[in-house]
């Protein structure tokens, strides 16, 4: 060191960002959804509170193949007046027509104008229903082929076969409150009616008819 000089420390200053985690949070990266093509049958009429005796199996009436006039209802030529028994033929409304109207028709058993439940038209059977209280019954099924599982991932979406985890729980008698199903019952798995979240309708439905027996086996014509 050369005289007459001092030495002095030289400090310098730098700032530092420092990062703490102060929580965490959840961020959706993808998503997915399952699509069914589903089938609906009708297999006869449901009424969920229509016991006679709810300690007899035997007289159990919440299912119903078909309806006798005379013994569960009665024609009458009465379009508009509601009389113990006798259909009310105006009440003939449903989901998507519910203002809808049918012909009365008579009671005469003798009559070339009489019918039978088989033989009403659509308009009058929904009148006997709703007489009745009783709504149409339908079979769930779905294509096995036509079961999908899409996911997206980052963008990616992929589209695999998805077998549901209640393929073969015990189905029973549901009200599915989705359009176009609130004016049916439908036979099916509980996890089946959750999933129905929209219901998309194709081709025609199959009706019950010529099933003259109570076995629940619905060996009518389709």
């Amino acid at each position: 060191m050369a005289a007459g000089t001092v030495q002095v420390p030289e400090i310098s200053y730098e700032t530092t960002q420092i990062t703490e985690q102060v929580g965490t949070e959840l961020v959706q990266v993808g998503s997915q959804f399952t699509q069914l093509k589903v089938k609906l049958t009708q297999i006869g009429y449901y009424r969920a509170d229509a016991y006679n005796d709810p300690n007899d199996a035997t007289k159990d009436q919440r299912f119903r193949e078909y309806f006798i006039e005379g013994i569960d209802y009665k024609n009458e030529e009465i379009p508009t007046v509601t009389i113990d028994g006798v259909v009310y033929w105006a009440n003939a409304g449903d989901e998507a027509n519910p203002t809808r109207r049918a012909l009365a028709v008579t009671g005469d058993d003798a009559s070339a104008e009489y019918r039978s439940f088989g033989q009403l038209n659509a308009a009058q059977k929904q009148a006997v229903l709703n007489h009745l209280q009783y709504k149409a019954a339908y079979q769930f099924s779905y294509d096995e082929n036509e079961a999908w599982l899409f996911k997206t991932l980052n963008g990616v979406t992929t589209k695999t076969k998805w077998t549901p985890e209640w393929k073969d729980a015990q189905q029973q008698y549901y009200h599915v409150d989705v359009a176009g199903w609130r004016d049916k019952y439908v036979r099916m798995q509980s996890g089946a009616r959750a999933a129905v979240l929209r219901v998309v309708s194709e081709g025609l439905g199959e009706y019950l008819s010529g099933d003259t027996t109570r076995d629940g086996q619905s060996n009518g014509t389709g």
